[in-house]
């Protein structure tokens, strides 16, 4: 793989979230930025569109997205910092609440996430349209991902709030970024991670090379160490074990430990149980609160499958009682919270474990 230069190292960090599990390329630079057609805001002046004169950073964000939640003290950072210069505004969209009492069971997510203190963030805040149509105008098919919209309403960059953003508002404000070029970089790497997938899925060794070089590059990118892991997994369990441990040490940007303990649990030939409950349980403890009722599924899923997979009679009944104790653990905190759907769910998991039918 050729060098990369520091424009192009920018512009990377554009690509490798959006691209690795996406063929559309969205909007580009140098495109005109769509229009805002919001459910409501719930902080700062309702607007349509990104007024002209200014520069603008639009996050699209989920409340059901933990790099979505991780990524707001960044948000407030920079907000705060560039608050006479920059307009930042964070929409939330993909209402996972659908069919919802016209978007106010979302509102009441979206100030869960703030834990209720909107009167303490640097940034307007907005509640997508019931049906994602600002998503949609702006090709979003992922969070998070923010823009970066220039003075004259065109857009200057987009990526991932942890990976690039403060570099790229530098370079808007001192009007040194160059969005043609900005194009052409940004279909290059797109290409670059289109063939690393490629690779992936026939199994070649070239995909683990290609991965290394961008590491080089983007040595923070959680995208690319979860697919050299999945290559690792495949070919060397061992090695794909001490990077599970070195990523469970070192929590790479924009890691979704969710998809990380299920490779771990479902995909190895001999399964780390302790690595795919440790991945599990990162994943529970970034969640916000309000999700965690629902999110100990994953936790639990690791547990059942330990089960399953338990060659001995000694081994499935020890991994049976501590499913038993995972459960009981889930069953509590819905309890705590008042959450019965997920309550009854774990309960009759429970009762299968204890009679020993699964």
């Amino acid at each position: 793989m050729k060098a990369i230069n520091t424009f192009s190292k920018l512009i990377g960090m554009i690509c490798i979230s959006l691209f690795a599990n996406a063929q559309d390329k969205g909007l580009m630079p140098g495109d005109p930025a769509p229009g805002l057609s919001t459910y409501a805001w719930l902080l700062g002046d309702s607007v349509s569109q990104c007024e002209k004169g200014t520069i603008h950073v639009i996050e699209f964000s989920a409340t059901w997205c933990n790099p979505c939640i991780k990524a707001i003290p960044h948000m407030q950072q920079l907000a705060q910092r560039y608050q006479d210069r920059v307009q930042f505004k964070s929409l939330f969209t993909f209402n996972n609440r659908q069919p919802d009492d016209h978007g106010l069971r979302y509102a009441a997510d979206v100030k869960q996430v703030f834990h209720h203190r909107l009167d303490t963030v640097a940034f307007a805040v907005a509640i997508d349209s019931t049906d994602n149509a600002t998503a949609k105008k702006w090709a979003v098919t992922g969070v998070p991902l923010v823009f970066v919209v220039d003075a004259k309403g065109h857009i200057t960059w987009k990526g991932h709030p942890l990976l690039g953003l403060d570099q790229a508002i530098e370079q808007v404000l001192s009007g040194s970024f160059d969005p043609p070029q900005a194009t052409k970089e940004v279909l290059d790497m797109q290409r670059t991670i289109e063939n690393v997938r490629a690779l992936l899925k026939r199994n070649e060794p070239l995909a683990l090379k290609m991965i290394d070089s961008l590491l080089t590059v983007f040595p923070e990118d959680g995208v690319l160490y979860f697919m050299k892991y999945q290559y690792l997994l495949k070919n060397d369990e061992k090695a794909a074990r001490e990077l599970l441990q070195w990523m469970l040490v070192h929590s790479p940007a924009y890691q979704k430990w969710d998809d990380v303990a299920m490779e771990a649990a479902y995909h190895a030939q001999n399964p780390d149980y302790r690595l795919a409950l440790q991945a599990a349980y990162r994943y529970l403890d970034e969640s916000p609160a309000f999700l965690k009722a629902g999110r100990y599924q994953t936790v639990l899923n690791v547990y059942i499958h330990k089960v399953l997979n338990s060659s001995s009679t000694c081994e499935k009944a020890i991994a049976r009682d501590e499913a038993m104790q995972a459960c009981l653990g889930a069953i509590a905190y819905c309890e705590e919270i008042n959450e019965h759907y997920f309550k009854t769910r774990y309960e009759q998991l429970y009762e299968r474990l204890l009679s020993g039918s699964m």
